[in-house]
């Protein structure tokens, strides 16, 4: 792809000026969708991050047995593995799109 130059005009609004080759349609397509699927892990990633904050706060208030906290904490343990891997995964997924400034056929990174 041609570059992108990106500088402040004089009355602060962005310019930016694409180079002579942008590239197909299809690509820009996988990469787009590709966006929209990482966002949509990144909220589950969330939701996940939510709980494990929620059972720690649970597990430090009093009256939890150390069984009890033993439980709470595997449960973040388990949540957090959860969490690494459907965060992988999608990173994972966004090897398998081209990426044409690399003309030695490696992936978009």
């Amino acid at each position: 792809m041609g570059s992108i130059d990106l500088h402040v005009g004089h009355n602060q609004s962005v310019v930016i000026t694409l180079g002579n080759q942008i590239p197909p349609v299809s690509e820009l397509q996988q990469k787009l969708e590709w966006v929209r699927n990482r966002i949509a892990v990144l909220d589950k990633i969330e939701v996940k991050l939510k709980e494990m904050r929620f059972l720690a706060e649970v597990a430090q208030e009093p009256g939890f047995s150390e069984a009890q906290r033993r439980d709470l904490t595997m449960k973040v343990q388990m949540l957090g593995n959860q969490v690494r891997r459907m965060d992988q995964q999608s990173q994972l997924n966004r090897r398998s799109i081209p990426n044409p400034e690399n003309t030695n056929g490696t992936f978009f990174q």
